[in-house]
């Protein structure tokens, strides 16, 4: 029995089913500028957070339930360095914990500096300073204009600005410079930490990416064109079928998502509420068919390459093969000549992965442990070297024989020197 995917499409790319959780918890690290203890470890409600965060250096980012909890910090050998100290983390903030100063110097300090990175705006850009640099005053310039004065152990200096306002910031202490920051990109949050050691001011410097990245896949074959609307407003128009768009930049957050056919105001589908997450890009896929009734949008997030990059080798291709197609059971991906590629891969979150000469193939999909039960094939599909690919079903699974869509082939450089 031939069975049939309804508005199957194959893709080459480099993709994942979205699915974010949105839950609120905070974001914290620690930034250590004390010189008398070369490691410290941080431990939140006595129990180890953190191992082994060198002098002068920020730690990754950990994520922590909100809440009040308690702080302590020590060194390597356990022994206690500064607290516990209690504090309170609000839900989906974004806080560095600073230690400075010393024991002997009877200045040692730690400081829960909060950075306001949640919303950001169109094209702009966050910048926080902390100044922990005892008997200065720090001034905070873009070009002559003095943006502000930042004196010692205060609250942190935040600035919100267009990304392309000021070609230069500089951060003076009375005539010396301490710091340049040139603005390179919108939704960049800046933080800048000063410190005071052996008559010296010391900085920790760091920028996290507050943008993510939207296109849309139409594949949609009686909708000739459409646009996308992110709350309410046209992002991108004109969006013809069998095609897939320019990545734009936006902020992230949570958008509420609505495809319409170009030039009207009415939905082909109810809107989505999407909550895109930083340093990621998003991709809408409008498939099947309004005369079939299974028109449907799916939004995949593009991911990092990960490991899949090192598969690469010489002129061969990666390609990640993933099964979204809730009601259909497991498949194998086949050569035509009968070759098994990728064996069970199951509906959800697992992703096969092929590491391939370039060349000409012809695919088969069927149903897993059942050759002769087909349930899409391509001929012709040709792979480039030194690309990743992404091979996904998108639609509904059903018994019904019914024609088929032509096979839409998409694929993304990801040579780690670049692409001509």
């Amino acid at each position: 029995m031939l069975k049939k995917l309804i508005g199957v499409v194959i893709l080459l790319s480099v993709l994942s089913p979205f699915s974010h959780a949105q839950e609120a918890p905070h974001h914290l690290r620690f930034a250590h500028l004390s010189p008398q203890f070369p490691e410290v470890n941080v431990l939140l409600d006595n129990e180890l957070l953190l191992e082994g965060v060198p002098f002068d250096s920020l730690s990754k980012r950990v994520e922590i339930a909100a809440g009040d909890h308690e702080i302590l910090v020590a060194d390597i050998d356990n022994n206690t360095v500064i607290g516990p100290i209690p504090l309170t983390f609000e839900p989906g903030g974004w806080s560095t914990l600073t230690l400075t100063g010393t024991i002997a110097g009877n200045n040692l300090n730690l400081r829960s500096v909060s950075e306001q990175i949640n919303e950001i705006p169109v094209n702009v850009v966050h910048l926080h300073v902390f100044n922990m640099a005892d008997d200065s005053v720090l001034s905070v310039q873009a070009g002559e204009e003095l943006l502000s004065e930042i004196p010692f152990n205060t609250s942190v200096f935040f600035a919100e600005f267009s990304f392309n306002a000021y070609e230069k910031i500089t951060i003076y202490d009375g005539e010396d410079v301490v710091f340049e920051l040139t603005p390179d990109a919108p939704y960049k949050s800046y933080l800048l930490i000063t410190t005071r050691i052996e008559g010296e001011i010391r900085t920790l410097f760091d920028e996290i990416d507050l943008g993510t990245r939207f296109r849309m896949a139409h594949f949609a074959p009686d909708v000739s064109s459409v646009d996308v609307l992110l709350n309410g407003q046209i992002v991108q128009q004109g969006i013809a079928y069998e095609s897939l768009t320019d990545v734009i930049d936006i902020p992230y957050g949570t958008y509420e998502v609505a495809v319409v056919p170009s030039g009207q105001d009415d939905p082909l589908l109810p809107p989505q509420q999407v909550t895109f997450l930083p340093d990621e890009i998003s991709i809408l896929i409008l498939s099947g068919q309004i005369e079939a009734g299974n028109l449907m949008s799916q939004i995949v997030i593009q991911s990092d390459l990960g490991d899949n990059a090192a598969l690469m080798s010489g002129q061969n291709a990666v390609v990640e093969v993933r099964h979204t197609i809730e009601e259909a059971p497991p498949i194998d991906v086949l050569l035509a000549d009968g070759t098994v590629l990728i064996e069970g891969l199951p509906f959800g979150d697992t992703v096969g992965v092929l590491d391939l000469p370039e060349g000409t193939y012809d695919f088969r999909i069927t149903v897993s442990g059942e050759p002769e039960t087909v349930l899409y094939e391509q001929a012709g599909t040709f792979l480039e070297g030194g690309k990743i690919h992404w091979m996904t079903l998108i639609g509904r699974y059903n018994d019904v024989t019914i024609g088929r869509q032509r096979l839409n082939l998409v694929s993304f450089c990801v040579r780690p020197e670049g692409c001509e």
